[in-house]
């Protein structure tokens, strides 16, 4: 048995300015529902991958139930919440005025995230 992990294609969603930390939540929810870019070409290896597969499995957001599509139109993945990335911990204090992009946002929270800190986020 062969196991692949795919990461999703590039998100439709492209804004990247400053937000607060409470705003970067829904900045992650247009992230995920704006599905993704249809690249001129991929990866001759993940093209041979997934048209091999006996199974493919994908998260149910957009993003990945579109990138699946996109590199074999023909394939029926099973679609899951199950297999969707932890969400990051929104912190409950407001950092007035703290404006960060968002992949700073991203690795501040996911720090945070390793160190113990959810404030209740899904798994």
């Amino acid at each position: 048995m062969e196991i692949t992990l795919v990461r999703h294609g590039k998100s439709l969603w492209i804004e990247n300015k400053p937000i607060a930390c409470q705003d970067f939540k829904n900045w992650v929810e247009k992230y995920d529902s704006n599905g993704v870019f249809e690249e001129k070409s991929y990866p001759s290896e993940t093209l041979e991958k997934i048209g091999t597969a006996n199974i493919v499995l994908t998260s149910d957001l957009k993003r990945a139930v579109e990138s699946a599509k996109l590199l074999n139109p023909n394939i029926s993945a099973i679609s899951d919440p199950l297999f969707r990335e932890t969400e990051l911990p929104i912190p409950l204090a407001k950092l007035v005025g703290l404006k960060l992009y968002p992949n700073i946002w991203a690795a501040i929270l996911r720090c945070l995230w390793f160190s113990g800190y959810s404030n209740d986020a899904s798994p």
